[in-house]
């Protein structure tokens, strides 16, 4: 009996410290659950800012790129009409039966290639920042970059055009038969010119959608 007394004697101090002892150690419990909320909330916070600020930084390069390739494409359109008029002209020459002056030669024809860069782009789709753009600039941006696809490959064909079929006699010169190969030469060129041209007028237009200044904004993030 008297060590169940006793034993009951040591436990109800133990409880009623353990009770004293509850309230600190919840509020100790609540400050590292607030701790740790506030770690996670600062770290996403800071992650937030990065992606904000990258997206940012790639849309501003994705800008730039574009205005540089258009700046390109104005000097293009303007070698390709000057292209045009002289094959125009070459072309209404020997439909009159006119031998080509030298100086109307094919190797004369003015012609400026565009050479633009999609780097910018590129970058911005390998590290996935596209996804942190407004949506409707971003289809802007990419029909941009799909019509400028286009144009270079109207662009090879005039860099690089097929060889006409050959004319017998053709190698006389001065022969009607030469004359009449020189035309279909020139008049495939002159197709192939008037098709960049079309295309030309085209990537003007999906350029000034996005570099127009009433475009829609690039980013969906902030840095507020």
């Amino acid at each position: 009996m008297e060590e169940r007394e006793a034993s009951s004697s040591t436990v109800r101090p133990l409880r009623s410290r353990l009770r004293e002892k509850t309230p600190e150690i919840l509020i100790e419990a609540a400050s590292v659950v607030l701790a740790l909320l506030l770690a996670f909330g600062a770290s996403a916070w800071h992650q937030h800012d990065q992606e904000a600020r990258l997206a940012a930084r790639a849309h501003q390069a994705i800008v730039a790129e574009l205005r540089s390739n258009r700046a390109q494409l104005d000097q293009t359109r303007v070698s390709v009409d000057a292209a045009i008029s002289n094959l125009g002209a070459a072309v209404a020459r020997l439909e009159a039966g006119q031998p080509l002056a030298q100086s109307s030669a094919i190797a004369g024809i003015p012609f400026s290639p565009l050479l633009p860069s999609s780097a910018a782009w590129q970058t911005a789709q390998a590290t996935g920042t596209v996804g942190d753009f407004d949506y409707a600039w971003t289809l802007k941006v990419a029909k941009t970059y799909e019509m400028q696809a286009l144009f270079l490959t109207a662009q090879q064909h005039v860099i690089y055009p097929p060889t006409p079929t050959a004319v017998p006699g053709m190698e006389q010169a001065g022969s009607a038969a030469q004359r009449m190969f020189e035309l279909l030469q020139m008049k495939h060129e002159l197709m192939n010119m008037r098709v960049l041209s079309s295309f030309g007028d085209g990537l003007e237009q999906t350029y000034s959608g996005v570099l127009d200044p009433a475009a829609t904004p690039a980013s969906r993030k902030s840095h507020g």
